[in-house]
């Protein structure tokens, strides 16, 4: 349905602005922000490219620049290369990082990036992974430089007002970002799954994904960084049948996404129902292989779990899962463990069991154990000694360390000789 200028189009609507000129501002989706044509036409310039790609020397979107490395509006951008698409009125997108590979699954032209709806990241001046302290510092630098008030007393009226709409557009983003459930939809499923949070109070998630990862005893004992790949279900936003403006970013995405659940209206006799349904997702989708780094810490023990907030195959208009990484210990080939002590079994020599040895075990930790019995000790078959402190670190302060637990085996000979059994029975008593 068409509406006039002055009209809040609301989340759920698509189509586009025409404006006086006969340009056509803010196409979109049904996803979107509240917004008005009026608005939207005197800020068309928001959407169009005005200085093309501006690159970084570093990994960070807003480090040093490095000329040498711009590109124009309708290049393909580098991959591995940090920075951002210069666009109208001061508008800017971000790319941070250097990994090329992820790069590549979203290809970048900064003319197509411009054209797509300003994101509430943008509109703030800020990347997608700000922390919320970066959230409140861009929030109190733009309330600052924007607040209609202040503008009005350094630059006029006419001034003030343009900055009293982009206050509320500052305002309004700020909102959304300072909320963790409110972030949280938006990032997922943009402004269609933050309304619908907002309206209904709960949202589908996608199921938490389970898996293991097998890890060695010495990898506990010393701590390690490791990283597990897996195959993760991307739903790429903006590039359904009939939604996307940017034919690079989306050309990747050529898998068609999981069914999706909707609420509809249906007829129970004299009554109108709420009734679910499945129906095609007219998002699209593609599959990354993507690795989950984390760190195993000293004295980490079988069974526990890391967990990796988000990283589940997605679903369309659904919060994103998590994975859960389950560390099962391999079985080691000299060492047990109960807890945070280790078990081990060491083998002697009758001989040495009578009349006392010296020797050492080789530790987790790379250096040796020694183990004695002085002369006149006898170790029988099976007895335990335990070492204090030489056994797993424990998680709460590794530097305290559990017991190690070492288990004699004693080795009788298979045979003996007429002159060897004469000479125990000359030399030993016998015991009862």
């Amino acid at each position: 349905m068409d509406r006039d200028c002055e009209a809040l189009i609301t989340d759920g609507a698509s189509g586009y602005c025409e404006c006086e000129d006969g340009s056509r501002a803010r196409a979109s989706t049904c996803s979107h922000a509240p917004f008005t044509c009026s608005r939207a036409c005197q800020t068309f310039e928001r959407e169009l490219c005005a200085g093309g790609w501006r690159a970084s020397s570093t990994c960070e979107a807003t480090g040093p620049p490095d000329p040498a490395r711009d590109q124009t509006c309708r290049d393909l951008v580098r991959p591995g290369v940090a920075g951002y698409c210069e666009c109208g009125l001061g508008r800017r997108v971000f790319r941070s990082g250097c990994d090329s590979i992820e790069h590549e699954r979203e290809p970048l032209v900064c003319s197509e990036a411009c054209a797509r709806q300003e994101s509430l990241y943008e509109i703030m001046g800020i990347e997608d992974a700000a922390s919320d302290p970066e959230i409140k510092k861009a929030w109190r630098e733009l309330s600052r430089t924007l607040h209609p008030d202040k503008v009005r007393q350094r630059f006029g009226v006419e001034r003030a007002v343009e900055a009293n709409e982009r206050f509320k557009e500052v305002r309004y983003a700020f909102d959304v970002l300072s909320d963790a459930a409110r972030r949280e939809a938006y990032d997922a499923g943009g402004f269609s799954l933050m309304a619908k949070l907002d309206k209904e109070k709960h949202v589908p998630r996608a199921p938490t994904v389970d898996a293991q990862t097998h890890v060695t005893l010495e990898t506990m004992f010393h701590g390690s960084n490791m990283s597990v790949a897996i195959e993760k279900r991307v739903v790429c936003r903006g590039c359904g049948v009939g939604q996307t403006t940017q034919p690079s970013r989306c050309s990747k995405c050529t898998t068609r996404c999981p069914d999706e659940t909707v609420v509809v209206k249906a007829r129970l006799g004299p009554f109108m129902v709420d009734q679910k349904q499945r129906q095609a997702s007219k998002e699209r989708c593609r599959v990354d292989r993507v690795n989950l780094d984390f760190y195993v810490p000293r004295g980490a023990r079988d069974g526990d779990v890391v967990r990796f907030p988000g990283a589940a195959p997605q679903l369309p208009n659904a919060l994103h899962g998590d994975v859960v990484l389950k560390l099962i210990v391999q079985k080691h080939d000299r060492f047990a463990r109960v807890d945070d002590d280790l078990f081990t079994t060491v083998a002697i020599s009758l001989r040495d069991a009578l009349v006392g040895f010296s020797t050492y075990i080789d530790h987790l930790g790379g250096h040796r154990v020694n183990l004695v019995a002085h002369p006149g000790e006898i170790t029988t078959p099976g007895m335990v000694v335990r070492i204090v402190g030489e056994g797993m670190p424990r998680v709460v302060d590794p530097a305290q360390r559990g017991d190690l637990h070492v288990e004699y085996d004693v080795r009788f000979p298979g045979t003996l000789d007429a002159a060897t059994r004469s000479m125990i029975k000359e030399h030993f008593p016998s015991f009862v």
